[in-house]
């Protein structure tokens, strides 16, 4: 599960606010100053200690705060399409398509379950919950870029949330209005389907046009470096189980050789060089922190012979498996 960048930064300048120190905060992400926090895509478990300190500093309305402070440009890519739409529909289905560009933790999906009447629910994408106040945080930040852009709506009519009713709900109240439900599974706005098509003013259908296109691109990059890293993985864990081939890695991602190969040649990194960058990766660390013989690295690595295992090594590193150990050991 992962996360945007900006959406980091809008944590931590809400935690810098209450007196962090933004070398302390980059730290407890095992960041260094000069990481380019915005432009990166965040492991959720990276982010978590932000959160837990953003709960100890600020409360269980942590999520709130961080959603009023989201401006436009907190939303990276998916805000110039969104800032770009002609209505409130167009806004939410680019928000239930696109919302992977922000983040895969959660996602969104819209349903008309009552006359009138529509749904946008926001859950949990792995069976790994997140805490309710991170959900509202997107959410909320939602609800507000939606009412900046088009001010003359009074949406939504309902809103349910998964955490229980606090005490005091005012901070919840302020977000998202005065109709809350609470305790539900997931958070959910519930709409009048009559407000999808209220306009949002100066929209351009040129520029929300060429915006549609410009995420559909980055999308497809996102789903690019996705399957790359789908298939690095499966190649670490079954080299040397089977006959290490194109199909036998598709049947474990549930698709076809064909298609896996056209979707690896459209990313630019064909399925053989994968191979090799991973038999690579593995040679290089079985080498350099296992007492494996040779033989046994080159079955592990799925090599019919130990002579082509050194033959592929010497021509990638420019040097036996064996001198690269003995480096190895040297250095250590």
């Amino acid at each position: 599960m992962h996360i945007h960048g900006s959406w980091v930064v809008a944590l931590i300048e809400v935690l810098e606010a209450t007196g962090c120190a933004r070398t302390e905060l980059m730290a407890l992400m095992q960041l260094s100053e000069r990481d380019d926090v915005a432009q990166m895509r965040h492991p959720v478990h990276r982010i978590e200690p932000l959160w837990q300190l953003a709960d100890e500093r600020i409360g269980a309305h942590a999520g709130l705060q961080v959603a009023a402070h989201f401006r436009p440009q907190h939303w990276a890519q998916l805000g110039l399409g969104l800032l770009s739409s002609r209505n409130l529909g167009e806004i939410i289905e680019r928000m239930t398509v696109f919302s992977r560009l922000m983040t895969d933790a959660l996602f969104m999906s819209m349903s008309a379950e009552t006359p009138g009447t529509l749904t946008l629910r926001t859950r949990f994408a792995f069976p790994q919950p997140l805490e309710a106040s991170r959900v509202e945080a997107y959410v909320g930040a939602s609800l507000a870029l939606v009412k900046m852009l088009i001010p003359q709506l009074t949406m939504p009519l309902r809103v349910d949330l998964m955490r229980e009713q606090p005490a005091d709900a005012t901070p919840w109240q302020t977000i998202f209005g005065e109709q809350l439900h609470w305790g539900h599974e997931c958070v959910a706005l519930h709409i009048a389907a009559d407000d999808l098509q209220a306009a949002v003013p100066g929209a351009d259908a040129t520029i929300a046009a060429m915006h549609q296109a410009f995420l559909q691109r980055q999308l497809s990059e996102l789903d690019d470096q996705t399957l790359v890293a789908q298939v690095r993985q499966a190649l670490r864990h079954h080299l040397g189980q089977a006959a290490t081939n194109i199909d036998n890695i598709a049947a474990r991602l549930n698709t076809s050789g064909r298609t896996l190969q056209r979707r690896l040649q459209n990313a630019g990194v064909p399925f053989r060089d994968l191979l090799q960058q991973v038999r690579q990766e593995l040679a290089q660390h079985y080498l350099s922190n296992t007492h494996l013989s040779l033989g046994d690295i080159a079955e592990q690595l799925g090599y019919r012979h130990h002579s082509n295992f050194t033959h592929a090594f010497r021509e990638t590193n420019g040097c036996t498996p064996l001198q690269y150990r003995q480096q190895a050991q040297a250095a250590a």
